[in-house]
């Protein structure tokens, strides 16, 4: 693994770190990781003598760190690259770079529809039931948004 690292120029905690913030990502950033890792792992395959297990997997890694670092360089507001630099980030990676909005918390409320119920039964407010969702499901959801989805899907019902 230490051999892999130095490849990579990225230790363990970054790999995590890389393969945690992918699955955190849209379908079309996801998608746009896997054209990247096509390109790096052709590069890889000329350079680097290893199994292909291994130049896909590092290929995956470059490729995660190469798009993370445009859409962190995307979202700093002192941006100090040179114009070279700039160039790489073209108007049409910017446009598929964007995220979708996420419905991440209608999803975790839709999964707890009947524990939200059970705790307005028992008379519990909204504020409580988001303190809840932040301390036992660590989803920071405002009260209003889960009074607003949950009359949503009861009326639906």
């Amino acid at each position: 693994m230490k051999d892999l690292e130095l490849k990579l120029k990225l230790n363990d905690d970054s790999q995590k770190k890389m393969i945690n913030w992918f699955s955190r990502q849209s379908e079309e950033i996801k998608l746009k990781i896997f054209e990247e890792k096509r390109n790096y792992f052709f590069k890889l395959k000329q350079d680097v003598n290893e199994k292909n297990e291994i130049l896909d997997y590092m290929s995956f890694i470059l490729a995660v760190k190469d798009i993370h670092d445009k859409l962190d360089y995307l979202n700093k507001k002192n941006k100090s690259k040179s114009l070279n630099e700039i160039a790489h980030i073209t108007a049409l990676e910017l446009k598929s770079l964007k995220k979708a909005p996420r419905k991440e918390k209608y999803d975790a409320i839709v999964d707890r529809f009947s524990i939200i119920q059970k705790l307005r039964e028992k008379s519990f407010s909204w504020r409580d039931i988001s303190l809840i969702f932040k301390t036992k499901y660590r989803q920071n959801v405002s009260h209003q948004y889960i009074k607003n989805v949950y009359e949503e899907l009861k009326n639906g019902l």
